[in-house]
């Protein structure tokens, strides 16, 4: 086995990813949206309201992507931003009715992507799988 496609499968299989994903949102009529905004869409739908600086750490994305993807989303009228009333240096992201309504889009789109990437695959297989790119994760 040549060992030195497993970095460069894994950057395919992320940008399969990404191309299923983004052909999904186009079908939808959703193309403005980027695989990116639909993961802060994502993570909106579980929490009712997020600050920013909890939102740059579970993307994993820098402050200036996610401020832009942000911005993006203002002007979609899918999000809203409101201040902290105890500390106006901080503000809260929470999703719009427009925003909520993606909710089952995001949720249907997401489970298509995972039955064809984990087609094929056992329970033990994806545990496994998770097990060593979450050790190649933490190399970096």
């Amino acid at each position: 086995m040549d060992h030195d496609l497993i970095l460069f499968s894994i950057g395919r299989i992320a940008e399969q990813a990404n191309r299923f994903l983004m052909a999904e949102l186009r079908r939808r009529g959703m193309g403005e949206l980027g695989v990116s905004h639909m993961e802060i869409v994502g993570v909106l739908t579980r929490r009712d309201k997020i600050q920013m600086k909890e939102l740059v750490e579970l993307i994993g994305k820098d402050k200036s992507t996610i401020t832009a993807l942000v911005k993006k989303l203002l002007r979609l009228k899918l999000i809203t931003r409101s201040p902290d009333p105890g500390d106006s240096r901080v503000s809260h992201i929470s999703l719009t009715e427009k925003g909520r309504k993606l909710e089952s889009t995001v949720n249907e789109i997401s489970k298509r992507l995972r039955e064809k990437a984990y087609r094929g695959l056992s329970e033990r297989d994806k545990e496994e799988m998770m097990r060593l790119l979450e050790m190649i994760r933490r190399n970096f």
